[in-house]
């Protein structure tokens, strides 16, 4: 009976699981749990009897090699990280936490070794990465030329009168949007970890003071407080402001209200058609040929880091309506 729910346990283990046994100091395989073979693609009865270091990068069969093993054997082993080869070739990276197997009178036989997967997790990581990278290169390395151009084009314009400065003016300050707009897309998709109550409210007349509003009016329905990251939620706002502003009318109306899980932001203008909806929040994706393409999509990127989620429908006197749902109200 007792055998039986511990070979259920074994099996049904979330990790990849081994048991090894020791011959002469070396690890060889003595039973593997499903979650081991299917992860990595092998049939287990090619698997057992094999030596541990078979399925280890060569990498991580020196750490296992070197004395990994040994203090697996003497229960002396914390969590390190191991890189597993799959069938095909591919390398699954993993935590492993490995301690020792013993007889009832307290002899080692192996190690029982429970691997956990984190290819998704360093992926992200190394993700999270490179976009950091590419948002420094972005600020520095971009942005300084693109000033010694303005500065330049300044000067050349107080020298002569040229037909052509003024093309020149809108490209260099398109080129800065884009620049600007690259660097959010880059930083706003990491997970939300610092919130505060924030007053909607509040909230909505402040980012209306900060944009281009030209004719359009404002309509605040709000007075709720929730819980989010008040720079980022500021920057979703602006953006869903801007965006209804550039392709409403000249005197659009701009409504925000409260929904029972959420808010909503919604205009009059010219709305979204359906078959458009689901491509909004794409990177360039733009309706305006003057428009960048990615203030959508740093709107998407950002809800998506709270937990939230975003959907476009008609507005209530048409034009478009965003609706951001999952939100967590809290007291004042």
């Amino acid at each position: 009976k007792y055998a039986s729910q511990y070979r259920t346990l074994f099996e049904e283990s979330p990790v990849m699981t081994v048991l090894t046994r020791s011959e002469g100091g070396r690890p060889v395989i003595e039973d593997c749990n499903g979650q081991f073979v299917d992860t990595l693609g092998y049939d287990a009865d090619t698997v057992i009897g094999c030596e541990l270091t078979e399925f280890y990068t060569s990498e991580s069969a020196d750490k296992l090699q070197s004395g990994g093993y040994a203090q697996s054997l003497a229960g002396e082993f914390t969590d390190e990280k191991r890189d597993l080869v799959a069938a095909d070739g591919e390398i699954t990276e993993t935590i492993l936490r490995s301690v020792p197997r013993r007889t009832v009178d307290g002899d080692t036989l192996g190690t029982v070794a429970m691997y956990i997967d984190i290819s998704e997790r360093e992926s992200v990581k190394r993700t999270n990465e490179q976009l950091e990278e590419f948002a420094s290169v972005v600020s520095h390395d971009l942005r300084n030329p693109l000033n010694v151009a303005t500065g330049r084009l300044e000067l050349l314009s107080d020298e002569c009168d040229s037909e052509h400065i003024n093309g020149l003016k809108k490209a260099l300050k398109r080129m800065e949007t884009l620049i600007g707009d690259l660097l959010a897309l880059a930083r706003e998709g990491k997970a939300v970890t610092d919130t505060q109550a924030v007053n909607l409210a509040a909230l909505t007349n402040e980012c209306w003071e900060t944009v281009k509003t030209n004719k359009a009016t404002l309509v605040n329905n709000t007075d709720g407080n929730i819980q989010a990251d008040r720079s980022r939620l500021k920057q979703v706002f602006e953006n869903l402001f801007r965006n209804a502003v550039e392709h409403g009318q000249t005197d659009v109306t701009v409504t925000v209200g409260e929904l029972a899980n959420g808010f909503y932001i919604e205009d009059d203008g010219q709305g979204i058609s359906p078959d458009e909806r689901d491509d909004v929040f794409e990177a360039g994706y733009s309706q305006s040929t003057d428009g960048t393409g990615f203030g959508l999509s740093i709107v998407g990127q950002i809800i998506t880091a709270h937990d939230w989620q975003i959907h476009v429908t008609d507005g209530s006197d048409g034009g478009a309506r965003f609706e951001i749902t999952d939100v967590e109200f809290v007291a004042s």
